[in-house]
Parts: C-alpha cells; structure tokens; sequence
C-alpha cells in the first residue's frame, strides 16, 4: 500500500504545470508558454496539438526549451492583437524527464508584449545647454541612428541637430545653438526611409510631432 500511495503522491506532485503564457519578449512571432519545471526536450509536441487564436497567422513550429514551451508563428503578431492559446495532448506530450504529463490547456490567456517604441519625455540642461535627451520606453538599437534631420527642435526659432547618439533608452541631439533659462523648447521626429529608432528586437518608433522638453538650464 504505501509505495502505491507514494508513487502516486509523486507523479500528481511533479506533474508540470501551466503558469503563463505571454509573447514579444523574446520575437514578435513567438508565443511562450512557461511551466514550473524544465520539461522533456525528447516529447516535443507537434504544431497540430495547439491552437492560438486572435490572429491570422499559423503555427509553423514548435520547440521545449528549459521550461517553456515556444510556439513559433508564420509572421510576426500584433500589438493590437488579443491572443489565446489552447493545447491537446498528442502522440508527444509536454512531459518532465520522469515522463510526467501536463494537461491540457484551454483558452488559455497570452499577454502580448508587443509594443512599438515610445517617446516618453525629454529634458535639457542635465549634461550642458546645448544636449537635448529623449527618452523612450525601449531599450534602443544603438546602431541604427537616425540622421539629424530627422529631429527638429524648436526654442522660439529652428535649432537644428548636428548630431545624434543612442545609448540604452535614452536619445542625445547636440544642437547648433544653446538654450538659455526660460526657453520653451520642443522636439519632434519624422519616421525616415530608414535608419529609423528601432528597438532590439526591431520594432520601429513612429513618427512624433513636436513634444514638450524640459528645460533644466
């Protein structure tokens, strides 16, 4: 009786278990799913055994690593799109290494991470008068720079950009002119044909019209 019972409070305990289920952190054309436990990587589960539905793409592969499971799509998702996944036990289930099976899954909720990059604020006056710093709500692609037309900023008159860097989150336009106290400054990007402020993963900030700086000098 009691190995009986032992086994059996053994392989209801290390059962995996569904914890969430989100995509846009690692590529906009993945959905992962996260379990409690490093699963099997010899029970791969074949694309037909899940569903994700809000969008109009397909799943075209299905991969275990560590304990997630990643469904990869035909194109990339959407931020605007509202996302389930659904998952039905096959041939090849999702297993932990003692052959443990996880349930199967049922409308289940995916957080979409997806978003487009964002202007947040902008400041001058931190470092010196003539720096503007944009900051945004993605780490940043710091080798894809905009050129410096691509900015315009205003302190009662055009003051245009000689250069710009990229560091992290942040944007730094050097200005033709300096800013003085009391000077009501404003910054706007136009999207180029390319170059564009992009994200890590390759998400493209749009177009911002002209934004309030704050003027520390």
């Amino acid at each position: 009786m009691f190995p009986i019972i032992s086994n059996f409070q053994t392989i209801m305990g290390k059962a995996p278990l569904f914890l969430r289920a989100e995509t846009g952190l690692l590529a906009d054309d993945i959905v992962v799913l996260v379990y409690n436990q490093t699963l099997s990587q010899d029970s791969i589960p074949a694309t037909g055994d899940f569903a994700v539905a809000g969008t109009g793409q397909t799943i075209s592969d299905v991969g275990i690593f560590g304990s997630t499971v990643r469904i990869t799509m035909t194109a990339d998702l959407l931020t605007s799109d509202v996302l389930t996944v659904s998952y039905t036990k096959g041939s090849n289930p999702i297993q932990d290494s003692s052959v443990n099976e996880s349930v199967d899954l049922v409308t289940e909720s995916v957080v979409n991470h997806i978003a487009l990059p964002a202007f947040l604020s902008a400041e001058i006056g931190r470092y010196d008068d003539r720096s503007v710093i944009i900051l945004m709500d993605h780490n940043l692609d710091e080798t894809s720079i905009p050129l410096v037309t691509d900015f315009a900023v205003d302190d009662g008159a055009a003051n245009a950009v000689t250069k710009v860097t990229i560091v992290g989150m942040r944007i730094y336009l050097e200005l033709t002119n300096i800013i003085d106290t009391g000077d009501t400054v404003t910054v706007g990007y136009t999207q180029p044909a390319s170059n564009r402020i992009t994200d890590y993963l390759g998400r493209e900030a749009a177009t911002f019209t002209p934004q309030s700086v704050t003027n520390n000098v």
